[in-house]
């Protein structure tokens, strides 16, 4: 199964099912696991979004891996985590081991079964101290 598929049958949105509707073209850049994925875009197409399930949702299809997600600057990745990636990891049981199990949650780094997410701004050294299997930067250009 494609992540694109995975992302919609696994994942929800606003308390119902995460669909591809409204913006179409998220489907194939959620299925393109190319290593170096670049887009341009306007502003609020939900890019950020699906970036977001793309990357938790190979942290949890891939055994024991790490990744980095990155976001333009340390203010950006405090909103964005604490308003889109929290409650995605909240809502979603997919995410979450049996109760017996408390995986690691905090705003830097994400524990989904044995795969770790490192979130950050986009700074040289958090990510080149990182080993990652995955990386995903959220850019944006002026």
């Amino acid at each position: 199964m494609g992540l694109a598929r995975w992302i919609t049958e696994n994942t929800t949105l606003n308390r119902r099912p995460f669909s591809y509707e409204r913006y179409p073209f998220q489907e194939a850049i959620a299925d393109d696991e190319h290593p170096k994925l670049s887009c341009e875009k306007c502003s609020q197409i939900g890019l950020t979004e699906i970036q977001i399930r793309k990357f938790f949702a190979m942290l949890r299809r891939t055994s024991g891996i790490n990744g980095i997600f990155t976001l333009p600057n340390d203010t950006m990745f405090k909103r964005i985590y604490n308003g889109r990636m929290k409650p995605i990891l909240e809502a979603d049981p997919i995410f979450n081991p049996p109760m017996a199990i408390k995986p690691i949650r905090n705003m830097d780094m994400t524990q989904i079964f044995d795969s770790f997410g490192y979130q950050t701004g986009c700074k040289e050294g958090d990510a080149t101290s990182i080993s990652a299997d995955i990386r995903t930067c959220v850019q944006h250009r002026g």
